[in-house]
């Protein structure tokens, strides 16, 4: 059966396939984590993070497919010069990678990364971190962890923006982003406390950081750890 399509995508991962080919694992809006062949890739700037739109052939349902980009908008051009900025794509994408299933729908978490990689370069180094532990912790409620983060202020599950200098909540424009652990979760014992990221980076890092290894495998996202490492 004969599979092609087109659709929006995000570059998660690539490595070279063969001498003039890459093996890409993308994140797309309608068929979720595909991954295919991208041939001629040397005339291709392509970069972890990129946002693009992709052609996808597959001669039969359930083998590797070919992928061409049709159009491709490089991240890295806006922030090249600064270092935690590339920590966080790639710790983004990482993340993505390791923890989402092939071809299922994620539309959600599909535009919560667009809008992270979108807002990232207007970001100062200490606001990318906190933007990158928004991420985490709303991907693992996403995902169905139990992580409930609402705003302090008027208690909504709501995107966070920069407004006057601080990350808020985009309804009121007054509260910070908060998050409490599901009781469930049998490697933290406060369950239901509340831990407001901004005033806490090291306490939320660590809280996600566990999370992530104890659920998908340990150092599966090095480029958390250096992140870690650059804001302890």
């Amino acid at each position: 059966m004969i599979n092609n399509w087109i659709d929006d995508c995000v570059v998660l991962s690539y490595k070279d396939y063969g001498d003039r080919a890459r093996l890409v694992n993308i994140l797309t809006r309608q068929y979720g984590k595909v991954t295919g062949v991208l041939n001629n890739f040397t005339r291709l700037n392509l970069s972890v993070c990129d946002i693009a739109e992709v052609e996808y052939r597959s001669k039969k349902s359930g083998s590797i497919g070919y992928l061409s980009l049709k159009s491709s908008r490089p991240t890295w051009i806006h922030i090249i010069s600064r270092k935690r900025h590339l920590l966080v794509c790639q710790a983004v994408c990482s993340d993505l990678n390791n923890s989402l299933h092939h071809n299922i729908r994620y539309p959600d978490i599909f535009d919560m990364t667009i809008d992270v990689i979108n807002d990232m370069s207007s970001h100062s180094d200490q606001e990318v971190v906190c933007l990158y532990l928004y991420f985490c912790i709303r991907l693992l409620r996403l995902l169905g962890y139990g992580f409930d983060d609402r705003c302090s202020s008027c208690g909504s599950v709501a995107e966070f923006i920069e407004y006057g200098g601080k990350s808020v909540c985009s309804l009121c424009k007054r509260g910070e982003m908060y998050f409490s652990i599901p009781r469930s979760w049998k490697y933290w014992n406060d369950g239901d406390t509340k831990y407001f990221v901004s005033d806490d980076l090291k306490n939320t890092f660590e809280i996600v950081d566990h999370f992530f290894e104890n659920h998908f495998g340990p150092s599966k996202n090095s480029f958390r750890s250096m992140l870690i490492n650059a804001v302890m």
